[in-house]
């Protein structure tokens, strides 16, 4: 007899329980992972869903001297001030895209310019690889300029980190005198663009 009465709900019970369901549904759908990983070329790389994923630039700079403006592909970065111990010199400008299944290691072509006497401007380019690992849900494209002229890049779930806490002199300068750009000799540059 309770069986019976629990199968003859009256219409607006019956949809509140439908209701319920759907949304029990759609809860354990959100709980399950949104990118599941298949190996590509020996790394681990999310499947995402189809769609390209648009990845925050963060740039990182480690070296002796102002960075005034890079790039990662044909997306910019914006400028990166002279590292200290709590920040890594820049902030976060829109976008790298990271395609699904793209095997890894992957070629990144970076470049970034300098005003080196207030008007001159050098001009660097450097292809780095990012190797990986890829995230499930990621966010953000690290690169790192460090003190001694390599690049390394990576994507991260959230904001990248500094991978240096270094002390500078200012926000242009590494130390009040002596700053040396180890970067020219790893890159090809030129004057202007």
């Amino acid at each position: 007899m309770v069986a019976k009465r629990f199968f003859h709900l009256t219409v607006p019970m019956r949809r509140a329980a439908v209701a319920t369901v759907a949304a029990l549904t759609l809860l354990s759908a959100c709980a399950q992972p949104t990118s599941p990983q298949e190996p590509v070329g020996g790394q681990t790389v999310p499947r995402f869903d189809g769609k390209p994923k648009m990845l925050a630039i963060n740039g990182f700079n480690y070296t002796d001297l102002y960075i005034d403006d890079f790039s990662v592909g044909s997306s910019g970065g914006g400028n990166l001030f002279v590292s200290s111990p709590t920040s890594g010199g820049g902030g976060t400008s829109c976008c790298v895209v990271l395609y699904p299944g793209a095997p890894l290691p992957r070629p990144v072509t970076i470049e970034w310019m300098r005003s080196l006497d207030g008007k001159k401007q050098r001009w660097c380019k450097k292809t780095v690889e990012l190797t990986g690992p890829i995230p499930a849900n990621p966010t953000a494209f690290g690169v790192h300029f460090m003190p001694d002229g390599e690049i390394q890049v990576e994507v991260t779930q959230g904001e990248a980190d500094p991978k240096l806490r270094l002390e500078r002199f200012n926000a242009g300068h590494r130390k009040a005198e002596g700053n040396v750009i180890h970067d020219e000799q790893k890159a090809v540059c030129k004057d202007g663009r």
